[in-house]
């Protein structure tokens, strides 16, 4: 089989994506579109055989292309990965990959119907850290409370492109790495959602919408997590975690990593954090795994899960109250 030929729309986090193809044996970039000039000029300059575009049809539409990659701004998603199935391509897309609840509905219809596979863009799925929590949650099943923030940090980026998107939500965009993260941990899904949040932090800029978000999920078997996504954190960039189990517990966080083991700390520096060089990894195995088995469709049920607990946690905020997760089509 010849190596899978790959299209990439938006060289910002797509440049990390055009690396990670090229750091797979089983793939090659053909083609990659971007609206900015100097990003497309750059890669010619160092890749002359790569051809480059501004128009994502282009891409989307090539008969050679076999798997497209979408890391354009995310009100564009919905529309890419409909052309995309429409083109017979399989997807990688960056979160969010739509900003409804009846977008999403679609993309699960049509990528069943023509059988597309899709992933997305969950890296800290890839993090050592968080494989080592993953290992030891296995082994500690009375796991009772999650506690977990996302410290973006990165306020600066609301004023652009985000800031003019309809629908734009920071659950979307960044509080659903953190969900991830809790559901592949404990491989559990959430029964209910409630959500609070507020704009304090930049109620005088020209960000208008809510950038602080606590949610509440409570599962099936009574285990609690709790997840704030800060905007405006005045920290660095950090994903923290603490993690009560009946006999122990784990702390991340920028201090460090510990492990408490009936009050007392046992051991420290559990894994690796940030672990951005493993971050490709999710990328290669996807497309490794669309090589060997010849793009046999695989129904990926936990995108659609992870994202049926944001939009549930997106009107518990939007009515104020308590919500049930209904993980079917509604």
């Amino acid at each position: 089989m010849k190596k899978i030929k790959v299209g990439i729309i938006g060289l910002g986090v797509g440049y990390k994506h055009f690396e990670a193809y090229n750091f797979s044996k089983s793939s090659t970039v053909k083609s990659v579109c971007d609206f900015d000039k100097k990003k497309l000029f750059k890669i010619k300059k160092n890749y002359p055989k790569i051809i480059i575009t501004q128009n994502s049809s282009d891409i989307i539409e090539d008969k050679e292309i076999d798997l497209v990659s979408i890391a354009s701004y995310d009100g564009y998603h919905y529309e890419q990965i409909k052309q995309c199935i429409k083109n017979k391509k399989h997807i990688f897309v960056e979160k969010p990959f739509c900003l409804s609840l009846k977008q999403l509905n679609t993309i699960d219809i049509l990528t069943k119907k023509f059988k597309i596979n899709i992933e997305s863009n969950y890296v800290l799925r890839t993090t050592d850290i968080f494989k080592k929590i993953l290992n030891y949650t296995k082994y500690n099943k009375d796991l009772y409370f999650i506690d977990a923030d996302y410290l973006w940090g990165r306020y600066k980026k609301l004023f652009g492109w985000r800031n003019k998107t309809k629908d734009f939500s920071l659950i979307l965009g960044g509080a659903i790495h953190i969900i991830d993260l809790i559901c592949w941990i404990t491989n559990k899904y959430p029964i209910t959602v409630s959500t609070l949040s507020n704009n304090i932090a930049l109620n005088k800029s020209k960000f208008k919408k809510n950038s602080f978000f606590l949610i509440i999920l409570k599962f099936k078997n009574g285990l609690i997590a709790k997840v704030s996504f800060n905007s405006n954190s005045n920290t660095k960039h950090f994903h923290q975690i603490k993690l009560y189990y009946k006999n122990s517990s784990i702390f991340h966080g920028p201090q460090g990593t510990d492990i408490f083991v009936n009050s007392k700390k046992i051991k420290t520096k559990i894994g690796k954090y940030p672990d951005k060089k493993n971050r490709k990894n999710l990328i290669s195995d996807y497309v490794e795994k669309l090589y060997k088995t010849k793009f046999k469709y695989v129904y990926n049920k936990r995108l659609f899960k992870i994202m049926k607990i944001c939009f549930a946690a997106i009107q518990s905020d939007k009515k104020n109250k308590l919500l049930k997760i209904n993980y079917g089509r509604n």
